[in-house]
């Protein structure tokens, strides 16, 4: 195993799974307690974040593929809305699995969502900051220089549609550049 990334309370390690299964779910998660901490393993997306995936395949994008010493070309990366279409409701079914289970997904962004070969969507980064986990709480805060947000902000739990409003804003702002 090898750790390849450390975030305030937590450490991402790499490691192989001796035996792999074919199914293409949304979410792939297996825990288990050793002594302490809690361990959640997922799948290794071999794409890298949704946000990084976007921008790689927004309209105009190219790269240069190299197969061999004599074959090199310049290949088009451009998405079409059939497969972000596809993505898009990958997303939105991992939150309604989530939501059945009274589970609140924090922080949703392009950038904790993960791509798997074939463009399938996994959900990641899993947690509350470490105030809202010790007092095991999620209070309704209303922001004061813009009320606005706490309908739209996609953690929150007091109304269901801000998660697919949330999602809308994310992707179009990963998928245009902004």
């Amino acid at each position: 195993m090898d750790l390849i990334a450390t975030g305030s309370y937590c450490e991402v390690w790499r490691g192989r799974m001796r035996k792999h299964s074919d199914s293409t779910d949304v979410l792939r998660v297996a825990i288990k307690k050793m002594l302490e901490p809690w361990m959640l393993m997922l799948e290794y997306a071999h794409e890298g974040t949704l946000q990084r995936y976007l921008q790689k395949h927004r309209p105009g994008a190219q790269h240069v593929e190299i197969q061999s010493q004599e074959s090199v070309r310049l290949k088009n990366s451009k998405i079409d809305a059939k497969k972000l279409l596809s993505m898009a409701t990958q997303v939105i079914n991992g939150l309604l699995h989530l939501t059945k289970y009274k589970l609140i997904y924090y922080r949703l962004s392009a950038s904790s969502i993960l791509v798997a070969k074939g463009g399938v969507c996994k959900l990641s980064g899993f947690g509350f900051q470490k105030e809202i986990t010790e007092r095991n709480i999620y209070e309704k805060v209303i922001n004061v220089l813009n009320p606005f947000l706490l309908d739209v902000w996609p953690q929150n739990p007091y109304h269901k549609i801000s998660t697919t409003q949330g999602l809308t804003h994310m992707l179009l702002a990963s998928y245009c550049g902004k």
